[in-house]
């Protein structure tokens, strides 16, 4: 008899002794543990499953040294990831590149902070809908740009982020619209960021 157990292999031999020592029934009973069959993948992403945790993940864009962007990129989105919303659509490298630009301009010190704040967050299936507000401030606090977002999001089967359409609008002070940017999911107003496509 051969039984085939998903698990890690610690897991795999701890349920292989349960099983072999608390089965009066067949003493004889042999088992194939074919562990090589059932390695693990890495573990599915789950930050896409709450309104919380995929804040968390958004805010952590803004955050984290610039030099390790793509690795933590990577646990987030997959490798074929493409995000469109000025028209153009972005791979993965050119939104390395930009989000890498967006670390080296807000998270060293003195340079100012970015904060998201998720207000509509839908999941159904691999489709998620999330409607978010940006605040960029200056080193001092003083607010220098607001956004809107509304982003359309499909998640690969790993729990990582495959894709994403987003609408971007500039809020003034008194919160109305002063201006729709197509994509960048970024309230940087008047930092001139390089387009997705450019910069190192």
């Amino acid at each position: 008899m051969s039984i085939q157990i998903l698990g890690t292999e610690e897991t795999n031999q701890d349920l292989l002794k349960t099983i072999l020592f608390n089965s009066p029934t067949h003493p004889a009973l042999s088992l194939s543990l074919n562990t090589m069959a059932t390695t693990t993948s890495p573990s599915r992403a789950t930050f896409a499953d709450r309104a919380d945790t995929y804040q968390a993940a958004l805010q952590s864009l803004f955050s984290g040294k610039a030099e390790d962007t793509e690795a933590d990129l990577s646990r987030l989105f997959t490798p074929t990831f493409t995000q469109q919303g000025d028209g153009d659509v972005h791979d993965f490298p050119a939104w390395v590149r930009h989000v890498r630009w967006l670390r080296q301009t807000f998270s060293s010190p003195g340079s100012g902070s970015i904060s998201l704040t998720v207000t509509h967050f839908l999941r159904e299936g691999d489709q998620l809908a999330d409607r978010h507000l940006g605040t960029m401030a200056g080193p001092d606090g003083t607010v220098l740009g607001r956004s809107e977002t509304f982003m359309w999001v499909e998640i690969a089967e790993d729990g990582r982020i495959e894709r994403i359409v987003e609408t971007v609008i500039h809020l003034g002070e008194d919160g109305q619209q002063v201006g729709l940017q197509g994509g960048g999911g970024c309230p940087c107003q008047g930092t001139e960021p390089p387009p997705l496509g450019e910069g190192s």
